[in-house]
């Protein structure tokens, strides 16, 4: 099967904006609890403010972190990502988007069936909802993982 490489662009700033360390995490756990293990991260903080490296840290405490002095566009952030995977395949997750466990998954079988085809889509993002807490956050047995049928209750998707 192909290798990925997920490149994920992070900024948080609670100085200037409402702090995204929550819609952070949740990116991150949802990354954490992929069914297929094998892809490598590569975080690239746009200029936060906040206490992003600790946190991904958390989460991903051996893959890459790269880190801006000052924000700058996200192409860029995911421009330098690019230039350091180790994987000829490229998955862009922003930080406010989160993953069901099979995305990556899904995404090798789909790049084995068409490998000279770029894919597009297979996240959920927040629609815009930049929630305060950890609303979509669940703990079972110790283990922190994303509360899908929540999220899907109150954001009507199409199928």
């Amino acid at each position: 099967m192909n290798s990925i490489s997920v490149v994920l662009p992070l900024y948080s700033n609670s100085q200037k904006y409402v702090s995204r360390m929550c819609i952070i995490r949740r990116t991150l756990i949802s990354l954490k609890n992929q069914i297929d293990i094998s892809f490598e991260v590569i975080a690239v903080d746009n200029g936060s403010f906040d206490d992003t490296y600790t946190l991904f840290r958390q989460y991903f405490p051996k893959s890459l972190y790269l880190s801006f002095q000052e924000s700058r566009q996200r192409a860029k952030a995911r421009n330098l990502g690019v230039s350091l995977a180790r994987n000829d395949n490229i998955l862009f997750l922003d930080n406010d988007c989160f993953t069901y466990p099979t995305c990556i998954k899904n995404y090798k079988k789909l790049i084995n069936l068409f490998p000279d085809t770029v894919i597009q889509g297979m996240f959920l993002q927040s629609q815009g909802l930049y929630l305060s807490g950890d609303e979509y956050i669940k703990v079972i047995d110790n283990k922190e993982t994303i509360d899908y049928a929540k999220y899907e209750s109150e954001i009507p998707l199409e199928r």
